[in-house]
């Protein structure tokens, strides 16, 4: 971004989410998250999964995900089945500080996908999902030498 822009957005941006937090909790003074960080982390995020390749991809895990055997995964495509969006529910699965993470580190759609799906199968807290993308378990994963499916025949 050029740093005219860059500065212009900076001015106005700032002044207008500032303002924005402070409307939003006047508004809602028993809710949490209305803070400027997380507003920003709000854009990061809608910026990050909106565009149709990140849809596309989330929805084909949430379809892989059917498949799992858990009662939480069921019971959210229930639910989801009697809403009509076209919002990918796996990020629904998912806390919204895990996924501020999961943006804020990853530098692509399919990385962050690999996290979110690790999430939800294995049930992971945050300080797991920290540790594993400071390990960058997304490029490790799958890649250490075994002898495993020799073994299997």
């Amino acid at each position: 971004m050029a740093p005219i822009i860059r500065k212009a957005e900076e001015t106005w941006g700032s002044g207008v989410v500032e303002q924005l937090s402070f409307d939003l909790q006047e508004a809602f003074p028993l809710d949490r998250g209305f803070g400027t960080t997380n507003l920003w982390a709000m854009k990061k995020w809608y910026l990050f999964f909106s565009s149709s390749e990140a849809t596309e991809k989330l929805h084909q895990v949430g379809g892989e995900l059917q498949h799992a055997n858990s009662q939480r995964i069921i019971k959210f495509h229930q639910v989801g089945a009697e809403i009509d969006t076209d919002f990918p529910l796996i990020l629904g699965l998912v806390p919204w500080r895990h996924q501020v993470n999961i943006i804020t580190k990853c530098k692509s759609v399919d990385e962050a996908v690999f996290y979110l799906k690790e999430y939800i199968l294995n049930g992971w807290s945050r300080q797991t999902l920290d540790n594993s993308l400071k390990a960058n378990l997304y490029k490790t994963h799958g890649n250490a030498i075994s002898n495993f499916s020799v073994i299997l025949e």
